[in-house]
Formats: structure tokens, C-alpha cells, sequence
């Protein structure tokens, strides 16, 4: 509930409530500022253990996670809405176009007959248009939580368009066409969950196996209480153990201003000022930061020297490791 999209969310659903609060007709329901109250107290019993968990840990309950995205992003970003192509061609699968077309009449049908939709709506064209305009990477998980009530949407305007066809609609009344219908997402379900679920473990256990490799090898390669720069803290931090300069900023946000206008390389100059004891990059990452190997400015090629390489399985002799190990050069000698 503290992510920002469930935030909006909750906004959404109060902001619906007042709505409907003021739009009755005879006379005003004088039990809602009660039941209002508590629900805003059932809601934050809800969070408190969070709050109080993340104020010790912490510092802070606000994850700084957002301002890290937007400003890391933002940096990156090559143009003035680099989101709007993908964010499209995510919607341009036949099963999505499908939902697209009875979400049209869903919307218009949802808003004018069934008040309760009208925050979720709202909260649909406001999350989807935040991505749609935004400049941080659509991850493919960006796009699941509104999609149960996308779903729901889309139902009701084929519905709708089901009702115009006397045919269909005298069928989809039958009991025996809704369990027909059932049934075949069912069995469809169970089809394709198998395959997905493969793809997903295969893709996985590709990522996370060497991620806790990466993890479990660390402390064995680095000095006591020394600092990893990296970008993957996930895995790596809770198999290690070590201390980490997270690249991007999302639990170190001392690194932020470096992604500022202007910043030719941003891991350079966190190199250059807070001067971790190793750095750990991808290979994507380490051919940004060898582009310029020359360049008298190169922090990685003066002041690092690789100790250790890490390889998929399946990796080409010719391709780069997946993951290189950087010690400073002082470090060894300290």
C-alpha cells in the first residue's frame, strides 16, 4: 500500500466516496464521516507495523526508490517520451487487442451505470498515462496490477456489444453458455500455465544462479567491511552479506545527484568521489564505462584492476563475462 501506485489508488477510492456522499439525493448519509474515520483507521493499523519497521531499519517509512527511478531514468532517457512505442506495442498482442476492444464500450458503459467503477477508472487512465508519458524502463510487472480491473472493464463491453445480437444475447443467458465459458478459460489456464511457468523458472534460475554465486563468492574475495558498488543488490546483498553501494540509487541515495543534466558518465563520477573498494558491472555496464578507455578521465581503467569474471552457462567464448569483479588498486597494498 506504500507504493505509489497503491497510494493513488487509495486517493482515488476517498476522492469516489466524497463523490458519492455528495451526490445523494435526499438529504446526506450522517453515518459516513464515522464509517470514513474508520476506515482511514483500519487502514493505517494495516500499515503500522510497515511504518515502525522502516523508521527503525531504515530511517525513513518513504521508500526512496521513486525519487531514485526518476531521477536514474530520467538521465537515461534519450528523448522527451521514450515510453510512448513500447508502452503501445505492449497492448498489440492478439489477446490484449481483444480485452482493448470491449474495454472501449466497458469504460463508457462502467462510468455512466456503475458509480463504485469510477475511482478504479480513474485510477486506470491515470497509472496507465503515468507510464504511457513517464521515462522510467517498463518493466513487464510495471503493467499487472491494474489488469484485473482492465479485465473486468473489458467483460463488461462485450457484454455490452454481446447485447446487440439478439442470438448471442438469448445464448449468453443460458447457464449451460457461462459454464461452456468457464471451462474454457479453465482448461485454457492449465493449457499455457505449464509452458509459462517454465519460461519463467528457465529464465530464473539463469539470472538468480548466478547472482547467487555471485553472492555466496563475495565475501571470499574482498576485505572485511569493504564496499561493493553494483547495480544487482538483490540477490548479491542477502547472499553476501557485504556492504553495498547500490548504483542506482534505490537504498543509496547519496549516488542521486550524480545522475544530474549534463553527466557524461555517472558511474564514473561515483567512482571518481565515493571511491568504493570494488565495483561489480555487468557486461552492459562495462562496455559503457571502456568506451572511452583512453580518455585521461576513465576512473574504472586508472584506479580498478579485474580479480574475478562471471559466465552464463550457455555464454559465447567471444562475449564478455556476464559479471567482472573490480578491486581498487590501493586496496591490495592497505
Amino acid at each position: 500500500l506504500l507504493r505509489i501506485d497503491g497510494l493513488l489508488l487509495i486517493l482515488c477510492g476517498y476522492v469516489g466516496l466524497f463523490w458519492q456522499y455528495r451526490s445523494i439525493p435526499n438529504g446526506r448519509d450522517h453515518t459516513f464521516p464515522t464509517k470514513l474515520i474508520q476506515s482511514i483507521v483500519l487502514m493505517y493499523l494495516l500499515l503500522l507495523p510497515w511504518l515502525i519497521y522502516a523508521t527503525i531499519e531504515f530511517g525513513t517509512p518513504i521508500p526512496t526508490s521513486l525519487i531514485a527511478k526518476l531521477h536514474v531514468y530520467a538521465w537515461q532517457a534519450k528523448s522527451a517520451f521514450p515510453n510512448i512505442k513500447p508502452f503501445l506495442l505492449q497492448f498489440m498482442k492478439p489477446q490484449q487487442i481483444l480485452a482493448i476492444v470491449g474495454l472501449v464500450p466497458g469504460l463508457w458503459i462502467s462510468w455512466k451505470t456503475i458509480a463504485q467503477l469510477r475511482p478504479l477508472i480513474v485510477w486506470l487512465f491515470i497509472y496507465y498515462s503515468g507510464m504511457a508519458f513517464s521515462k522510467s524502463f517498463l518493466f513487464g510487472w510495471y503493467f499487472l496490477p491494474p489488469v484485473p480491473f482492465l479485465l473486468l472493464i473489458s467483460v463488461i463491453g462485450w457484454r455490452s456489444i454481446a447485447a446487440k445480437f439478439e442470438g448471442i444475447e438469448r445464448l449468453a443467458r443460458r447457464p449451460i453458455a457461462a459454464t461452456s465459458a468457464t471451462s474454457f478459460v479453465i482448461i485454457a489456464g492449465v493449457c499455457f500455465a505449464p509452458k509459462i511457468g517454465n519460461m519463467m523458472a528457465a529464465d530464473q534460475e539463469a539470472e538468480a544462479g548466478i547472482l547467487k554465486t555471485i553472492g555466496i563468492s563475495l565475501p571470499t574475495l574482498i576485505k572485511p567491511g569493504s564496499k561493493v558498488m553494483m547495480e544487482p543488490i538483490g540477490y548479491i546483498g542477502y547472499f553476501s552479506g557485504v556492504r553495498i553501494l547500490d548504483a542506482v540509487g534505490l537504498v543509496s541515495p547519496e549516488v542521486i545527484p550524480f545522475f544530474h543534466n549534463g553527466a557524461i558518465s555517472p558511474y564514473q563520477d561515483i567512482l571518481r568521489s565515493l571511491q568504493p573498494e570494488y565495483v561489480l558491472l555487468r557486461s552492459g555496464e562495462l562496455k559503457e564505462l571502456i568506451v572511452n578507455e583512453d580518455s585521461p578521465l576513465n576512473e574504472l581503467r586508472i584506479r580498478y584492476h579485474k580479480i574475478k569474471g562471471y559466465r552464463l552457462p550457455r555464454q559465447l567464448p567471444t562475449d564478455l563475462d556476464a559479471f567482472t569483479l573490480f578491486e581498487r588498486n590501493d586496496v591490495a597494498v592497505k
